[in-house]
């Protein structure tokens, strides 16, 4: 079997619930001939580039499926028949959807998690350690005292990175 991609207009003016029965319709066809329907949208109304049959939009589905390649062009000849499709596209689809989840072999309780470093999450774990004061941390990056002035630059700043509780 092989993944396509098919792309209904239907006629805009239908209802709901008419809509329903041509989507379970064209499903059943799919499965009925051994295929598998892997999505299915509605993308709603949209007005189309220039009028089909006197009509200036139409209401777009795509559908993804597997099927054997000798079904494609019954399907489409059968979806041809219906007055209310304006238009089918079925294209081979080369790089199908990935599915909403993948089972787990496995229940949970029975899974090894694995540690994955700090750096992957975008933050690191904060230490119950009381950190050493700024300045003590810039001495020890320079490599000497702070003269007066850096000080009060220092202190300065340390000032506008607090947050101002209101």
């Amino acid at each position: 079997m092989r993944d396509y991609e098919t792309v209904l207009i239907l006629d805009p003016d239908l209802e709901s619930a008419a809509v329903d029965r041509i989507l379970d319709s064209v499903h059943a066809l799919i499965v009925n001939s051994g295929g598998v329907i892997t999505r299915s949208q509605r993308w709603g109304k949209r007005k189309f580039a220039y009028p089909i049959g006197k009509k200036t939009e139409g209401l777009y589905i795509l559908l993804n499926f597997q099927a054997k390649p000798e079904f494609i062009s019954e399907f489409n000849r059968t979806l041809r028949l219906n007055e209310t499709i304006l238009r089918v596209r079925t294209f081979r689809d080369e790089h199908p959807p990935e599915p909403a989840f993948k089972a787990s072999p496995l229940p949970p309780e029975e899974m090894e998690m694995e540690e994955l470093p700090e750096e992957e999450f975008g933050f690191k774990e904060e230490s119950l350690e009381e950190e050493e004061p700024e300045e003590e941390k810039i001495v020890e990056e320079i490599g000497e005292e702070p003269t007066k002035e850096l000080a009060e630059e220092l202190e300065e700043w340390a000032e506008e990175e607090e947050p101002s509780e209101e």
